[in-house]
């Protein structure tokens, strides 16, 4: 059922009342309301503090800035790439890959989740501290690679189909 809901989410079409997600957003997590926000493109998320019940759509590649901050919310696309020095919780989908790069941190309950690509991967930088849980499930054993920095703190829940290095 998780499965379905995280396929359901990257395949939700382009909203034409998308727009631009403001400076500041928080949405309650017990308020019947939610913010969806879609990027059919490349897209980069900066100077931004985006908490509560959002979620963050981009059919391409999703940076996450180190100046942005993340509460909870969910992303989703077929790469995203967190930024050196990145502090924050949320939870990713991805189809392709995700890259924490170095010295980010995501607090507890992050999720990082790469499903279903021939070359899925999750590589994490060194001298990281990353809480939650840690899901990778490619389609070949041979090429899904899960990728740990030196000095780097990963608490909570790792699968992994594929290869790690450490």
């Amino acid at each position: 059922e998780w499965l379905e809901r995280h396929e359901n989410l990257l395949n939700t079409p382009s909203s034409p009342s998308a727009s631009t997600i403001p400076d500041s957003l928080f949405v309650p997590y017990l308020s019947q309301e939610k913010q969806l926000f879609f990027y059919p493109s490349d897209t980069r998320l900066s100077a931004r503090y985006i908490g509560g019940k959002v979620a963050i759509i981009c059919d391409s590649t999703l940076t996450i800035s180190s100046n942005t901050y993340l509460d909870g919310c969910i992303v989703a696309a077929q790469a995203i790439v967190v930024e050196e020095g990145f502090r924050g919780r949320f939870q990713a989908f991805a189809r392709q890959s995700i890259a924490v790069e170095d010295g980010a941190k995501l607090l507890y309950p992050s999720v990082l989740f790469v499903n279903g690509s021939d070359n899925a991967s999750i590589r994490i930088g060194p001298d990281c501290f990353l809480c939650g849980t840690f899901i990778l499930n490619g389609k070949d054993y041979q090429t899904t690679h899960l990728q740990v920095g030196l000095a780097t703190i990963l608490e909570g829940v790792v699968y992994n189909s594929g290869t790690t290095e450490l």
